[in-house]
């Protein structure tokens, strides 16, 4: 869940972004996993899931650090693009400001901060759903899936 005021708009990176309405200063705690608001399941249960679900998952879901639980943010957190040179820091189940952050900047973070390998469920669902040029895996962590 977001903590800072934020709005969803055009980013440049791609599609729509997160962008500050105030200035969140360095270290100040930007988005969290919060218990009973954001969505939390486990892989069984997504696998579980009717196909529509699951292929909406798939763009949103981000997974808790050392666990099989998968998370969906409730509020705009979800459309927080990925960037080598990110404003964001990610902890367990956190991010905070690497350094004074403008108002109407766009907020990132480096997705391979909280995605040290290719997810077992993620897998799963792209060979199910016959995903084979996904940006994530060959943009953000260098793997070329042919399927």
């Amino acid at each position: 869940m977001l903590l800072v005021p934020t709005f969803v708009g055009l980013s440049e990176i791609h599609g729509i972004g997160v962008f500050t309405r105030d200035p969140i200063a360095r270290g100040e705690k930007v988005l969290e996993y919060t218990v009973g608001i954001d969505s939390c399941w486990s892989d069984d249960e997504i696998i579980a899931m009717p196909e529509v679900l699951q292929r909406y998952l798939y763009s949103y879901l981000w997974r808790l650090p050392g666990t099989n639980q998968y998370i969906l943010d409730v509020d705009s957190g979800r459309y927080i693009n990925h960037s080598e040179t990110p404003n964001l820091k990610a902890s367990e189940d956190a991010a905070v400001a690497k350094f004074n952050i403008s108002v109407e900047e766009e907020l990132t973070i480096d997705y391979r901060e909280f995605c040290y390998t290719i997810d077992p469920l993620f897998a799963v669902l792209k060979i199910k759903f016959g995903i084979k040029d996904d940006l994530f895996l060959k943009r953000i962590l260098g793997v070329d899936y042919n399927g």
